[in-house]
């Protein structure tokens, strides 16, 4: 249940719904979150954050980071608004937006 779950997760970019995950596996919402939590280390919204937050890190390097459309990005990614590719940003980069590109530059290439 929980390896499906978290295939359906990575798979989605983590655009998916944490409820129908617990429906698909058919267990109690409480007993699905521990489950994962033990089997993976995280609770499965944060599991789907972060794969939310590689997807964001994929589009930047594939595409030009110059000036990115976050509003834009937000949306294609599956998040709810800007602000909140804003504060997973923040989170799991430690800088703000406009910053992250800078950070996804090769090493001597500016």
């Amino acid at each position: 249940m929980v390896a499906r779950a978290c295939a359906r997760i990575a798979g989605s970019g983590g655009a998916v719904d944490i409820a129908s995950l617990v429906a698909a596996g058919g267990s109690s919402h409480r007993h699905f979150i521990a489950l994962f939590r033990d089997q993976v280390g995280l609770t499965p919204k944060r599991f789907a954050r972060l794969a939310r937050f590689e997807a964001l890190l994929t589009a930047l390097r594939a595409g030009p980071t110059s000036r990115p459309a976050w509003a834009e990005l937000a949306a294609a990614l599956g998040y709810a608004d800007q602000s909140h590719l804003n504060r997973d940003v923040r989170r799991f980069a430690g800088v703000t937006p406009s910053r992250l590109p800078a950070l996804l530059e090769p090493f001597g290439e500016g």
